[in-house]
C-alpha cells in the first residue's frame, strides 16, 4: 500500500475482542500451469500478517477455511462452519478466470446450477435450497464499500457484480445468505498475476473486509 494512504478503520465503539471474520475460500484442484493461482488461499494465511500497515489482524480474529468445489461438501460444511465459528462477518472468496478486477457480488440465485462439480457430481434438485427464495442479496452497501476501498488507495480495481456465475461460487453464497443474510458477502478475484500480484490482491481483500466490518459496526 502506498505510504501515507488511509485505510478504512473500525468503529471505536466496536467490541474488538468479539470480532471474528470467517474467510471461506473456494479451493480448486491444482492443475499444471494454474498451480500458482491456487496457492492464493494458502498464502493468505501468512501474508496479511507480513504486509505493512495490516491493521485487520490487530482488531479482528481472521479464520480462514478452504472449501472444495463440490456441491455435497458445500452442503455439509457451510452450515457446520456457521455453527462452529459464529462469525461477525463471513466473506466467501473465489477465483474468476475471466475477471480483471476484484468484484463484490450483490446476490445469489437459488436455481440454475446445471454444471457438474469437480468430482463430476451435479447439484441435488438443481437448486441450493428446495423451496428457497429465487434470489438473496447481501444488505451491505457495496457501492459505499467500493468507494471507501478505492479512496484508501486499493492496488486493485474494485467493482460490483450481480452475476456470480451459477456455479459453486454462487451456490455457496446462496447457502450462506440463507443461513445469515445480514453478515455475508462474496468476493470474486482474478487469477494471480492477471493482472494483479498476490500481495496486491491480499491488500485489496484486507481493505474490503475492513470496510465491511466498519459498516456492520
Amino acid at each position: 500500500m502506498a505510504a501515507g494512504s488511509a485505510s478504512p478503520r473500525p468503529n471505536p465503539s466496536c467490541d474488538t475482542s468479539k470480532v471474528l471474520v470467517l474467510l471461506a475460500a473456494m479451493e480448486s484442484t491444482p492443475v499444471g500451469s494454474q498451480l500458482r493461482n491456487y496457492t492464493f488461499f494458502t498464502d493468505m494465511r501468512q501474508i496479511p500478517l507480513e504486509l505493512p500497515n495490516t491493521n485487520l489482524v490487530n482488531y479482528a480474529n481472521l479464520e480462514i477455511r478452504e472449501i472444495p468445489v463440490e456441491y455435497e461438501t458445500v452442503d455439509k460444511q457451510v452450515p457446520a462452519l456457521w455453527h462452529e465459528v459464529k462469525p461477525n462477518l463471513c466473506v466467501h472468496v473465489g477465483v474468476h478466470g475471466l475477471a480483471d478486477s476484484v468484484q463484490l457480488e450483490m446476490c445469489a440465485h437459488n436455481d440454475g446450477y446445471n454444471r457438474p462439480d469437480e468430482i463430476g457430481q451435479k447439484c441435488h434438485h438443481g437448486c441450493c435450497v428446495k423451496g428457497g427464495e429465487e434470489c438473496l442479496s447481501t444488505p451491505l452497501d457495496l457501492e459505499k464499500i467500493c468507494a471507501e476501498v478505492m479512496s484508501a488507495k486499493s492496488p486493485c480495481l474494485v467493482g460490483i457484480s450481480d452475476d456470480a456465475g451459477r456455479f459453486l461460487c454462487e451456490y455457496i453464497y446462496y447457502r450462506s445468505l440463507s443461513i445469515r443474510q445480514g453478515t455475508c458477502s462474496f468476493i470474486h478475484v482474478p487469477r494471480v498475476d492477471s493482472p494483479y500480484s498476490l500481495e496486491e490482491l491480499v491488500e485489496t481483500l484486507r481493505l474490503v473486509i475492513l470496510a465491511m466490518l466498519q459498516q456492520l459496526s
